[in-house]
């Protein structure tokens, strides 16, 4: 939802990608769980680079926690100047913590909209 908000009131593309580091994305959506960035993306190539604005980082979750993905077109979502999904698609996330007997899953329509309901 910060993604969004950010990119709708500041027209300007705005990725959120899982990362290990904090300073650039992963290509692999297993780590989703491990962290996560938010960023202005200023030339709209998808990639944490120079010239980016770094909104939030976000460390790991707790060990045996995990974020499945699936639906999105590439390994991170990113939003157009006008808060929709940039390619339009959709997506899910599904957050699962260790011995947890619920999961909650987070859909995001083209519109990027995100709604979240328990699974």
């Amino acid at each position: 939802m910060l993604a969004r908000a950010k990119a709708a009131t500041s027209g300007k593309h705005v990725v959120v990608c899982a990362s290990t580091t904090g300073t650039s994305c992963s290509t692999n959506v297993s780590d989703w769980a491990v962290g996560r960035i938010v960023f202005i993306d200023a030339n709209s190539n998808n990639t944490y680079d120079a010239g980016d604005k770094l909104i939030r980082h976000t460390t790991g979750l707790s060990s045996g926690a995990t974020i499945p993905v699936w639906g999105f077109a590439n390994t991170y979502i990113a939003y157009g100047p006008y808060g929709g999904m940039s390619p339009l698609g959709t997506g899910k996330l599904k957050l699962c913590l260790k011995g947890a007997t619920q999961c909650r899953q987070v859909i995001v329509d083209y519109s990027g909209h995100a709604s979240a309901s328990k699974v």
